[in-house]
């Protein structure tokens, strides 16, 4: 009778070790998923900064060149293909388009970089929102630019203006 009663209570002592495992295995891979999450998190903010500051950059350099009679095109191309992927290149030198993809319009004032804001979509990670105001016809005017960001080699481009 003794030799029962052992084994039972062996066989709860198993039971509940094995039940504090699972539990513990649950948790720890719970907690790795969290620092997973919070990796990528990072690494989206990270990136985000990164793309943040390349249109910035892009758009102050773009903008400056730009508002320049006449205009260098040596320069403008040189700044388009350091920040532009082919495909997009291949889209702004559309001989159909008669006006600049990128400012949407046909001219390019400096002091519209006092205005100028950029923000990442909220459905869409690879999308950015870039926009400006301006004065047409003595009226404050916001314009606003879609673009497609992706990664080429180490570095972020602009692949697209969306419509």
């Amino acid at each position: 009778m003794k030799k029962v009663i052992y084994f039972g209570l062996i066989c709860i002592l198993l039971i509940a070790l094995s039940c504090k495992s699972n539990n513990d295995s649950k948790k720890a891979n719970t907690e790795n998923a969290i620092v997973a999450d919070s990796s990528k998190s990072q690494a989206s903010n990270l990136n985000d900064k990164e793309i943040t500051i390349m249109l910035k950059d892009f758009y102050t350099n773009y903008m400056i060149e730009g508002s320049i009679v006449p205009e260098n095109t040596k320069r403008v191309d040189s700044i388009l293909k350091k920040y532009c992927t082919k495909a997009l290149l291949k889209q702004l030198n559309n001989k159909d388009i008669d006006w600049d993809l990128l400012l949407d319009g046909q001219i390019c004032e400096r002091e519209w970089l006092n205005t100028l804001s950029i923000n990442k979509d909220n459905n869409n990670d690879s999308i950015y929102n870039v926009s400006f105001n301006y004065i047409d016809d003595g009226a404050k005017v916001q314009k606003n630019i879609k673009l497609q960001i992706v990664k080429n080699n180490k570095d972020f481009k602009i692949n697209k203006v969306l419509y």
